[in-house]
């Protein structure tokens, strides 16, 4: 019976990574929501969430702010922003009404989307300095077949259209 006492207080780091998780009664109010780990989202957050991690939405789940993390998949509702650093996944069950930016980006047939879509990379190259913003060149917005849930920088769709 000790030694299976001594298993559970063990000094050593843990093997698995660090899961939180909101569960389905739970509604959080506030500011900011931090941590290190993986966060999995079943009920409702009202607040923006940094994690280091990953964050997942999940199908009966909510979040309504600023969600930054690792890598990000909404199966549930989101409102707000989605910054993920590298990969955003929105679920063919996910409702979203968000501006996202993402190294890679996949969204699921099915999946009902409304926003704005960027890419980390270009939006770090073209993100003006303090100060030295060149007005003559304005930033295209991204153009977003929403049928297909397809993603065209502006100038490609012009040239193989004809536009």
């Amino acid at each position: 019976m000790f030694g299976l006492i001594q298993f559970f207080r063990s000094n050593e780091p843990s093997p698995l990574p660090t899961l939180s998780i909101i569960g389905d009664d739970t509604t959080i109010h506030g500011d900011t929501i931090t941590g290190s780990g993986d966060l999995r989202i079943e009920g409702t957050i009202r607040a923006d969430v940094e994690r280091d991690g990953r964050v997942v939405v999940a199908k009966d789940g909510a979040v309504y702010g600023t969600v930054q993390a690792q890598s990000i998949l909404v199966a549930g509702t989101a409102r707000g922003e989605l910054l993920a650093d590298d990969t955003l996944v929105l679920s063919a069950s996910s409702n979203v009404r968000a501006r996202l930016q993402a190294d890679s980006l996949n969204i699921e047939s099915g999946a009902d989307f409304k926003g704005e879509v960027y890419d980390t990379s270009e939006a770090s190259s073209h993100a003006p300095s303090s100060g030295d913003h060149d007005s003559t060149e304005p930033i295209p917005p991204p153009f977003i077949d929403e049928e297909a849930h397809q993603i065209f920088p502006l100038d490609e769709t012009a040239e193989e259209t004809g536009i």
